[in-house]
């Protein structure tokens, strides 16, 4: 009988021990929750900066290509016309 009733205390024990840790368990999930959605969100930010770093990065590429062509032409300009007036 006193290892029914010792046994009866240990499951209650431990019932009531089960409540907090599920309670704390949920805590942390609803906080790791929280947390994905925050990360999600400043991932979501960063991918469209980068977005637009990317488009700058290729505009001025283009008007490095379209500078580099008028230098060229304008340095054949100026070697035709040091033959010319030679």
């Amino acid at each position: 009988l006193s290892a029914l009733k010792q046994l009866e205390s240990n499951l209650t024990n431990t019932g009531s021990a089960i409540g907090p840790m599920m309670h704390n368990h949920f805590r942390r999930a609803e906080e790791r929750k929280k947390l994905q959605e925050q990360y999600d969100e400043q991932i979501a930010e960063l991918e469209t900066v980068v977005g637009c770093l990317e488009a700058q990065v290729k505009a001025a590429k283009e008007k490095n290509k379209i500078v580099q062509k008028e230098a060229n032409n304008s340095h054949e300009n100026t070697q035709k016309l040091k033959t010319a007036y030679r």
